[in-house]
């Protein structure tokens, strides 16, 4: 089994920097900067279809806590949000964090371990265990950097192929780096057009349902750097 030896984010100057993105869902978690750290050149937020993290086209990963992982059975909604990842993605991930399967009372470790066994085998899923959240961050990392160099996928934000359900003005809004379909129909919803988003200030941007301060932030930025819109709020 590898181990890591070396302090966490340890040196990265020689180890490609990849893209990570990660859905909103996750605002607020610190993953973010935790990602940075550990070499990821560009963390961007996506309200993704599903999974929480996409470290390549097609491959995302879902991360659970050892306490979320066993409230995930308990109500059955396991049994939902796989299947709907593995169906998105061309290769899911599941990433369990925190202590070992053994040493918990057998009918938990039997409903666990029966689990673990239903993702690998009957959902096709990849099952990987971390200790804590720096392992997590550092598995992360590194999976997007072998996807993304190795296997030399890029991480895109839009959806492929062609949608002619999507209105035009959402796949536009869906080009920025942090806007998926949810964010593009909510923004439509509160302001109307592609103009009414470009002029929204940063206050009135974040009062977007579902839309975090990551999202604003990368609208606004955008907008001003590439002279889309000709005020800086």
């Amino acid at each position: 089994m590898f181990v890591y030896n070396t302090p966490m984010y340890a040196s990265i100057v020689n180890k490609p920097r990849p893209t990570i993105i990660v859905d909103v869902s996750q605002c607020g978690s610190g993953m973010h900067e935790s990602l940075r750290q550990a070499g990821i050149r560009e963390v961007q937020v996506a309200d993704l279809e599903a999974g929480h993290y996409v470290i390549a086209g097609g491959m995302a990963v879902m991360h659970m806590t050892m306490d979320s992982f066993r409230a995930a059975i308990a109500d059955a909604t396991l049994f939902d949000v796989v299947p709907q990842m593995a169906r998105a993605y061309s290769r899911a991930f599941v990433i369990i964090e925190g202590d070992s399967l053994l040493g918990g009372a057998d009918p938990v470790d039997a409903a666990e371990t029966a689990a673990i066994s239903w993702l690998a085998v009957l959902s096709g899923v990849h099952v990987l265990r971390t200790k804590g959240r720096d392992s997590t961050v550092r598995m992360l990392a590194e999976m997007a950097r072998h996807a993304q160099t190795f296997l030399g996928h890029s991480a895109p934000t839009r959806e492929a192929g062609s949608h002619p359900e999507r209105s035009m003005t959402e796949f536009i809004l869906q080009g920025f780096p942090s806007i998926g379909p949810r964010a593009s129909k909510a923004l439509l919803d509160q302001f109307g057009s592609l103009a009414g988003v470009f002029a929204a200030p940063m206050d009135d941007l974040m009062t977007v349902s579902g839309l975090c301060k990551e999202q604003a932030t990368s609208i606004r930025s955008l907008l001003t750097c590439t002279g889309i819109s000709g005020e800086g709020r």
